[in-house]
């Protein structure tokens, strides 16, 4: 069924997005999940116009929220999750800036 809706497994070296900027909860849990389950694609570089967004998360809270966005994908996945034996790690982290316009008190992402 997983083939057949185009899930993949979270298994092997796999990237986990976790937004580290100041949104409200509920958005950044919806766009992690989101980013992590599309692996949007980026490149490396700076637009100077751009205003960056402070980070407030830090690794041992990012490290926390990637766990829990994992277990999220696996519920979602199987739809009838009862028991999960799984061992994550994590060996790598990098702080990516993508850009966002702001729609009043709200951002949305540009990508």
């Amino acid at each position: 069924m997983r083939f057949l809706k185009g899930e993949h497994d979270l298994q092997g070296t796999q990237k986990i997005w976790v937004v580290a900027g100041d949104l409200d909860d509920a958005e950044s849990e919806k766009l992690g999940y989101q980013y992590t389950k599309t692996q949007p694609g980026f490149s490396h570089g700076k637009t100077e116009s751009i205003q960056e967004m402070p980070v407030i998360r830090d690794h041992n809270e990012a490290t926390q929220i990637a766990e829990y966005l994992f277990l999220k994908y696996e519920v979602k996945r199987s739809g009838t999750l009862q028991y999960i034996d799984y061992s994550i790690e994590f060996s790598d982290r990098e702080l990516v800036f993508l850009p966002f316009i702001r729609k009043g008190d709200a951002y949305s992402p540009l990508v």
